[in-house]
């Protein structure tokens, strides 16, 4: 009986240390899966580490050597808030388990996210023993989000941007929403007079009063334009409460004064406002406010028996006519000569001009440019003008210029085409591209940048309208263009108009100084010519000249 209750203990031993083994086999597969997918590390009650594994060491750029008997804070990132690791060590310290996002440096000053759960390990005795810290690489998702975040953000008030507030316009639940577009009168005047500097001030300042004056639990503000803001109400509340809100706000505009350095500012503010359907509430939005421009009022609300509503139903109507054109090739280019005024010089340039076929007649970009801005279709039409133009003038002598607006500037997909298209042809020395002075130019940088790009392959720049929008010579200074082209508002009365003569020859005196050619636009008489001729500007445009002919491709 002895012997066989010894090898029946001796079999239970076996069984078990089979069972023991199995299970330290798949404990060590199951370690070493998660050391290969994870960052690890141990530490002591104290934070000083105890172990790491090599993805820890891949990570951080030290070595274990470096690492072990560290404190844990040698990876810790300087700009990782106190107040962070203050909450860390009284969870864990209370034998709880901390999540959370945390910025680490590494060695070479880099930094690296993960995402870290730590927890506790306690012995038989109910006390802490150390630290485990299991980690996911989270830097690359980190940096897609900031890019997106910054892809859907003003850079100068880091408000969210038109894009953001179309995404959640998208994505609300609401089936009435409420929007208001605020756009600060006469903007363009103090960054004209003031500088740039100045106006941005102003413009934060107008976005930290603009986030006093709403309630952030319920409405969200955006940046939506150079001038504009816009406010999306999202509490459940009727129209006359939402447009009497948005009343108190030009109201508080209407009677306190915005001070910058020595500068005080009586800012008025002319807002519109709709409430609707999600799908065309900012449409109806920005309709309302140009109704308030054009009527001079402080504020207009979107009214379908109003005028504002048949206002919409044309602008369908057109969205429609501008789909078949471009389907159609509808989308044609125009050239109108620019003449030179001196007798030395017989080559002619031409602007190029985009037109809509509408049946029998060409309608000009007044009728539908902006309307293809609100509908995503102005992209497409500027990338038919680039193509057309130069498969126009490929094979001919003729400079000839491109009306490029900041927007287009700023899309890669236009800048990409127009570089191709530079290299292909290899033409960019007869290519002049013209700036539209009268948008402003609210991104310098990307400006310059874009400039300086165009003429390494050999492409000339005009500033086109100057002398009514972003006239400031200290920018005009910083860009390197080679034409202004005087806007026609100067040169039309300029044979009687003396005031516009000081003006103008304070430009020439300027561009000549500067070697910058100057064209005078608008001249559309023979007395407009020999005033424009006698004050020294090299070239002019006009229908006295040559009107726009339509450039028929082979």
């Amino acid at each position: 009986p002895i012997e066989d209750k010894a090898k029946h203990i001796s079999r239970d031993l076996e069984e078990k240390n089979r069972e023991l083994k199995h299970s330290m086999v798949f404990l060590n597969e199951y370690k070493r899966a998660v050391d290969l997918s994870t960052i690890v590390s141990k530490s002591n009650t104290k934070g000083v580490i105890t172990y790491v594994n090599q993805e820890f060491c891949d990570v951080s750029g030290y070595s274990r050597e470096e690492l072990i008997g560290q404190h844990h804070n040698i990876v810790r990132h300087p700009e990782m808030p106190k107040s962070a690791f203050k909450e860390l060590w009284h969870t864990i310290s209370n034998k709880k388990v901390w999540r959370g996002i945390v910025r680490n440096r590494r060695k070479d000053g880099g930094d690296y996210y993960v995402n870290s759960t730590i927890i506790p390990i306690i012995d038989e005795n109910g006390d802490v023993k150390e630290y485990i810290s299991i980690r996911r690489n989270v830097t690359e998702l980190i940096k897609q989000k900031k890019q997106l975040i910054k892809q859907t953000t003003d850079e100068l008030t880091k408000l969210p941007n038109r894009q953001k507030l179309f995404e959640d316009l998208e994505e609300s639940k609401d089936s009435e929403v409420k929007v208001a577009i605020i756009q600060i009168d006469r903007f363009k005047e103090i960054n004209d007079f003031y500088g740039i500097d100045t106006a941005d001030l102003l413009l934060i300042k107008i976005t930290a009063t603009l986030k006093s004056l709403i309630d952030s639990n319920s409405a969200l503000l955006y940046k939506v334009g150079g001038d504009e803001f816009s406010i999306f109400n999202q509490q459940d509340i009727s129209s006359d409460e939402f447009i009497s809100s948005i009343e108190q706000i030009i109201k508080y505009f209407d009677h306190n004064v915005i001070n910058i350095e020595d500068n005080s500012f009586n800012i008025s503010i002319t807002a519109g406002v709709s409430v609707g359907d999600k799908s065309r509430i900012f449409f109806n939005t920005e309709m309302a406010l140009r109704k308030a421009v054009e009527k001079s009022k402080n504020i207009i609300s979107f009214d379908s028996s109003s005028d504002v509503e048949n206002e919409y139903q044309q602008n369908i109507r057109m969205t429609t006519k501008i789909k078949n054109a471009i389907a159609t090739g509808g989308i044609v280019i125009f050239g109108q000569k620019i003449v030179s005024n001196s007798p030395l010089s017989n080559r002619n340039k031409y602007e190029v001009l985009v037109r809509m076929v509408d049946g029998d007649r060409y309608l000009s970009p007044y009728f539908f440019l902006d309307i293809a801005k609100k509908t995503r279709l102005y992209t497409t039409i500027t990338k038919i003008v680039i193509e057309r133009s130069f498969e126009y003038f490929k094979d001919r002598d003729e400079e000839f210029s491109i009306n490029l607006s900041i927007e287009d500037i700023l899309n890669i997909e236009i800048v990409e085409l127009l570089k191709r298209k530079l290299i292909e042809y290899k033409i960019g020395h007869r290519v002049i591209l013209e700036l539209v002075e009268s948008e402003g130019i609210e991104n310098f940088d990307a400006v310059h940048s874009f400039i300086e790009e165009v003429k390494r392959l050999g492409c000339q720049i005009a500033i086109d309208d100057f002398g009514t929008g972003y006239s400031n010579f200290e920018y005009l200074m910083r860009l390197n263009v080679d034409f202004l082209k005087i806007d026609g508002s100067l040169i039309k009365n300029i044979d009687k108009d003396r005031d516009s003569q000081l003006v103008v020859q304070l430009i020439v005196n300027f561009a000549k100084e500067k070697g910058i050619k100057t064209v005078g636009e608008f001249v559309h008489n023979e007395a407009v010519l020999e005033k424009v001729q006698e004050m020294g500007i090299d070239y002019s445009q006009g229908f006295h000249l040559a009107e726009p002919q339509m450039l028929k491709l082979n």
